[in-house]
């Protein structure tokens, strides 16, 4: 590993660990599932399940911490062939899920919460198996970025009613996800592609131009995160070790230390007290769980 320098004498770096004994709760179940969104709708909390069989569906937690989640609603029937990622954003006093179809023939949708459950509120660009969708805020608007592995990802943005076609992203064909960060007042996207370099990207007031480029072929997660106070992204890799970045002034990223995390499909970070941990989840492997340390190198 190459541990990040920070001040000199100080070093801080990811370290594998076994995490403390945290309390659990009893998760909906699902057939095939790719996505389990969790957000709050109504003061009660909800878990969107997507899954390639038996239909994808709303549930609702019962009760209160550790109680049981019971089906809300089934999700887009008829409409979501292959659902392969889901996203959600407050816009206007509602909320609204996204969800990408990856089918030849499926339209990723946008849907609208009401009463007891989400409702399609407009579909999205068909015929081009979708993989990501990220809602983020462009100039002040809500705005929301559709990944594709037919073509260059498409940015939307927000009319007060629909999203409508904005630009598309130069020079990035197959964009398997997009996540954004912001530093600075500017928006940075990161976007990851299986076959072809990462790239870090700028929003330039009416379209997002190149900073950066990481070799990553094998890679499906590119993901900015904050962890202990520190702003790092975090390339995923299915053939390599995964790599952890720095970031740096300007939105460039210092490539700082190696992860060897087996097909990892995503990051989350996880603070306990004083203590910070990064998650990996994996397709392939069992999860994996990293300690941010930082240690005192000086006399």
């Amino acid at each position: 590993m190459s541990p990040e320098r920070l001040e000199g004498t100080r070093v801080a770096f990811i370290s594998p660990t076994p995490l403390p004994n945290l309390p659990h709760v009893l998760v909906p179940s699902g057939s095939s599932p790719v996505a389990c969104h969790p957000l709050q709708l109504g003061g009660a909390l909800v878990v969107v399940v997507a899954q390639l069989g038996g239909g994808s569906a709303v549930w609702r937690r019962a009760g209160g911490p550790g109680s049981r989640f019971v089906r809300l609603q089934a999700l887009g029937s008829g409409r979501l062939r292959r659902p392969h990622a889901v996203a959600s954003a407050r816009l206007g006093g509602h909320w609204y899920l996204g969800v990408a179809d990856s089918s030849k023939g499926g339209t990723s949708t946008l849907f609208v919460g009401g009463g007891r459950g989400f409702y399609p509120h407009q579909a999205l660009r068909p015929w081009h198996r979708d993989t990501h969708l990220e809602f983020l805020e462009l100039g002040g608007r809500p705005a929301l970025v559709v990944c594709s592995g037919t073509r260059r990802p498409l940015v939307y943005r927000w009319s007060g009613a629909a999203f409508a076609p904005h630009t598309d992203i130069p020079h990035v064909p197959d964009v398997y996800a997009a996540k954004h960060f912001r530093l600075r007042g500017h928006v940075f996207l990161c976007l990851t592609r299986f076959l072809g370099d990462a790239k870090v990207m700028r929003w330039e007031g009416s379209m997002f131009r190149e900073v950066q480029q990481v070799p990553a072929r094998g890679s499906l997660v590119f993901q900015p995160l904050a962890l202990a106070g520190q702003r790092y992204v975090i390339l995923g890799n299915d053939y390599a070790p995964s790599r952890v970045y720095r970031l740096g002034p300007g939105g460039h990223l210092e490539a700082t230390q190696e992860l060897v995390a087996p097909t990892p499909r995503a990051f989350a970070p996880l603070s306990l007290g004083h203590r910070h941990f990064l998650v990996a989840s994996s397709f392939k492997g069992a999860t994996q769980i990293y300690r941010h340390v930082t240690v005192d190198l000086g006399s």
